[in-house]
């Protein structure tokens, strides 16, 4: 069996949990699929699914929703703005595996933008923030136990970012992290009035 160095790169390990060397993460989107279309389970929006897999082999589930019909004209029930909103939100997706404006004006065909194609091209590799779930309480463990959902906050999350804003913030987490410790004294720290001023030593 032999397998090229670029496919071998692009893929992703199976299992593990959400990485916890760095807040700043490349991912791969695959699996792009429609969850459920409009009309269905009481949506108004076209709502489509995808994978969003680490290098470590963790991965999760993101959506984005679609508020046109097949002629490019709002499905019933959509105000403008919300629409703005889903468009929006997908296309800080797409700025995040690096397409330009440029790209979103000239690519595509027939004046259309195959989205699943885009998110899922080989080779993209998207910029996001992980905020790791906090540990569920043992009154969640037994709900959840009991056939329940955990609560959204025990879950990790992404944020998408632009490369330019995730070199950013990887390089100060990188310089923070590096940072020497503040010596330990043994004094107590100053605490601040209300009012403002000077500390008031404690």
């Amino acid at each position: 069996m032999k397998i090229t160095r670029k496919n071998l790169t692009s893929a992703r390990a199976l299992g593990g949990g959400p990485p916890t060397d760095s807040a700043y993460q490349q991912v791969l989107c695959a699996d792009y699929t429609l969850h459920k279309g409009a009309g269905e389970d009481g949506s108004v929006y076209h709502v489509y699914k995808f994978t969003v897999g680490f290098t470590n082999g963790f991965s999760l589930t993101e959506w984005v929703r679609d508020p046109y019909d097949s002629e490019g004209e709002l499905l019933p029930g959509v105000e403008e703005r919300k629409a703005a909103g889903c468009v929006g939100a997908t296309k800080s997706i797409l700025y995040s595996l690096e397409y330009t404006d440029q790209d979103i004006e000239s690519g595509g065909d027939d004046e259309e933008i195959d989205v699943g194609q885009w998110l899922t091209a080989a080779g993209r590799r998207g910029h996001v923030k992980l905020t790791p779930g906090r540990k569920p309480t043992e009154r969640e463990k037994k709900a959840k136990a009991a056939g329940g959902l955990l609560p959204r906050e025990c879950y990790a999350s992404i944020s998408w970012m632009t490369p330019k804003a995730w070199n950013y913030g990887k390089q100060n987490e990188t310089a923070a992290s590096a940072a020497p410790a503040a010596p330990d004294n043994g004094v107590a720290p100053a605490r601040e009035r209300r009012s403002g001023g000077l500390p008031t030593p404690v």
